[in-house]
């Protein structure tokens, strides 16, 4: 079988690339300054811990000016884009909206004043030191995709296919057969924005344990994260084959993008994840071929987006009673976990460490309380416990703090970044489709995972879909082998 070879897609000149990454390099850098500026003015008469708070968004000026060479490779590697614009929000666009809306949180009466001091200080430390590793790892190699090739792969394409018809068909038997997961997972057709914005469950509530829609159900839960990601890669794959470079070809993958949106649940934002991610694949494979579509998609994504956000505001209103901007600086901290969530990191601590970290990775385990039956507390566990919220998001370095101290966190956090950079490195240089896009993949999900998840939740998704795709992957290379 010949092999059929993609080229190399390059959607602007060098240079224009260039011009627009530093053009918005220099605007954060405008915006951090102006943001500081407008918070110390209305702070003035503050003597408590937020008073510290402008050194967020200048710290995050000054660096972002200082090391401005690493905006060359904004829109290009798509790591940085995610990193830099993700501490954007968290460092410069939350501490204004937080100021105006008078510093009303979630975590109010909890935090200690000068553990915000200490957070607001580890922050600024924190995005110096991962904007360095960014400007000594960053090169061409993380801007220009090598051709292509579909065929001739490590994986065998008929394989992987069963294999995903097999899974697909599951999920399908299930949601059929097990009426409770229709009271959990939603289809497009049946759910309201304000319904999906407030879904949560308790397993052990839904389906009794030991029965067999029990276990139909866990495995449902394990196989849709997994589905969710290989399924519209997978006919994408398929369809550019068949009908290559055509209107038509590029009509039918952008269907595929809606892939992940077909059961919906208490994970409101993890479809969005995917649905970028694909994004991604279809721009990869297409080019300049897919500008229509991606705008279509993308604008599509942020309609949904903001109902979503809207229904979230709504939620919150009515739980905490906040409002107007105070309402829109809690939803922003809750989705990407910033200076307070960190000060209360930083003043938890437990003398179990050992017993809290063995639970963290416990719990990404599949099927790990089906099989082991063990019962304990994960640091999630005891930080929303001792919150009150119920539902907040640790940040990923506060996790990491937690267990090694807040003076290696920054260090250790900036090393997972940088393996997030190697592995684009290695998704660019790479000419398998399938081998790109794992590695696409996993550094994406990295990255963003750096920003908005948690440890424990991106332990969960390497045991849930990393894993086994590896998994998949070494069995359809078995095949091939024997073959």
């Amino acid at each position: 079988m010949s092999t059929l070879l993609i080229s190399p897609h390059k959607t602007r000149d060098d240079n224009s690339n260039n011009k627009s990454g530093f053009g918005v390099g220099s605007l954060f850098v405008l915006l951090s300054l102006a943001s500081a500026i407008i918070i110390a003015i209305n702070d003035n008469d503050r003597n408590d811990s937020y008073s510290w708070m402008p050194i967020l968004p200048v710290s995050y000026g000054i660096v972002s000016a200082i090391l401005c060479a690493n905006y060359k490779y904004f829109f290009k590697s798509i790591t940085f884009t995610i990193i830099a614009s993700g501490y954007f929000v968290k460092m410069v666009l939350y501490p204004l909206i937080s100021s105006l809306g008078n510093y009303l949180s979630f975590f109010s009466g909890y935090v200690q004043v000068v553990k915000i001091k200490e957070a607001i200080i580890y922050f600024s430390i924190e995005y110096l030191i991962i904007m360095f590793v960014f400007y000594t790892s960053l090169s061409d190699e993380c801007i220009h995709y090598n051709s292509l090739r579909l065929e001739n792969t490590i994986y065998s394409t008929k394989t992987l296919s069963i294999l995903i018809a097999l899974l697909s068909g599951y999920l399908v038997f299930s949601y059929l057969y097990v009426e409770e997961l229709r009271t959990i997972y939603y289809l497009p057709t049946d759910i309201k924005i304000e319904e999906l914005a407030s879904i949560r469950w308790d397993n052990e509530t839904i389906v009794a344990r030991g029965s067999l829609k029990r276990y139909i159900y866990t495995l449902f839960l394990f196989i849709w994260p997994l589905v969710r990601y290989l399924l519209p890669v997978s006919l994408i794959l398929k369809i550019y084959k068949k009908y290559s470079k055509t209107s038509k070809s590029v009509f039918l993958s952008g269907l595929c993008c809606f892939i992940p949106c077909v059961f919906l649940g208490g994970d409101n934002f993890a479809p969005f994840v995917a649905v970028a991610i694909t994004l991604l694949v279809i721009r990869m494979l297409y080019g300049q071929h897919s500008n229509r579509l991606f705008s279509i998609v993308l604008i599509i994504i942020v309609l949904l987006l903001i109902a979503v956000i809207s229904s979230k505001l709504a939620a919150l209103s009515n739980w905490r009673g906040a409002n107007g901007v105070a309402n829109i600086a809690q939803l922003l901290n809750a989705y990407f976990p910033g200076v307070e969530n960190m000060a209360l990191c930083m003043q938890i601590d437990t003398p179990n460490k050992l017993d809290t970290l063995f639970y963290d990775i416990y719990s990404g385990i599949p099927f790990a309380a089906t099989l082991f039956g063990l019962n304990g507390e994960s640091f999630n566990t005891i930080y929303n416990s001792y919150t009150g919220t119920g539902g907040q998001i640790v940040p990923f370095s506060g996790n990491i703090g937690y267990y090694t101290s807040y003076i290696l966190s920054p260090f250790v956090f900036a090393w997972i970044i940088s393996i997030a950079i190697k592995y684009e490195k290695k998704a660019k240089q790479s000419c398998e489709y399938w081998i790109r896009y794992v590695y696409l993949l996993f550094s994406t999900y990295t990255a963003m995972s750096a920003v908005i998840y948690s440890s424990q939740i991106y332990i969960r998704f390497l045991f849930n879909v990393m894993v086994p795709i590896l998994l998949i992957r070494f069995m359809a290379r078995l095949r091939l082998d024997k073959s």
